[in-house]
């Protein structure tokens, strides 16, 4: 019978233990769910970054062409004014 007790004594101590690890792995995956939606998040936030910055990029070479052209043109009125013409066709083009 003491034999008995000692197994029994045994599995509760199993048991205890085995209830530890369920607490500990529920808390790793508490912790996986985070870090896997903070990387859902990251990767949304860093194709929005690439479209504004795609978006930057084209304006500052609108802002860019336009005054290039302008700087190489006589500075005449009408040559002043088909450039400005010019750029702007090719901006309403793009959008």
């Amino acid at each position: 019978m003491a034999c008995l007790k000692d197994r029994m004594a045994d599995m509760r101590k199993m048991d205890d233990e085995l209830g530890i690890t369920i607490d500990l792995m529920q808390r790793m995956y508490g912790v996986m769910q985070q870090l896997t939606d903070t990387t859902h998040h990251l990767a949304a936030d860093t194709h929005e970054m690439t479209h504004i910055t795609d978006e930057l990029r084209d304006h500052i070479a609108d802002f860019d062409d336009f005054w290039s052209l302008r700087e190489l043109e006589p500075t005449g009125p009408v040559c002043s004014l088909t450039a400005r013409e010019f750029v702007l066709s090719e901006h309403l083009a793009r959008t």
